[in-house]
């Protein structure tokens, strides 16, 4: 026998697959929700990672750029607090 042809005696087929797949939905089929919504956290994590979007800068940075995005993100509190406070003063007034 010619090495191809012996190990396809060995490799599941179409009916072996769809067993195998039913043996793991009996056994796991109860905690397959839970890992798919963890692993749909970490991709969003990664994601969010990957585009550098956290709000917090990372420890390795150096203190300039550490402080940087620091003051940024306070001066876009302090922008997001003067809209509510403009906003909630411009309301509706009772007659």
């Amino acid at each position: 026998m010619t090495t191809p042809t012996y190990l396809a005696f060995f490799l599941p087929g179409g009916m072996e697959i769809w067993v195998i797949l039913l043996v793991v939905l009996i056994l796991f089929g109860a905690k397959l929700p839970g890992v798919a919504r963890n692993m749909g956290r970490s991709f969003t994590e990664f994601k969010k990672g990957v585009k550098g979007s956290d709000e917090e800068a990372p420890p390795g940075l150096e203190n300039d750029k550490r402080d940087q995005i620091e003051n940024n993100k306070r001066e876009q509190d302090e922008n997001d607090d003067a809209e509510k406070a403009s906003s909630s003063s411009t309301g509706k007034r009772g007659s």
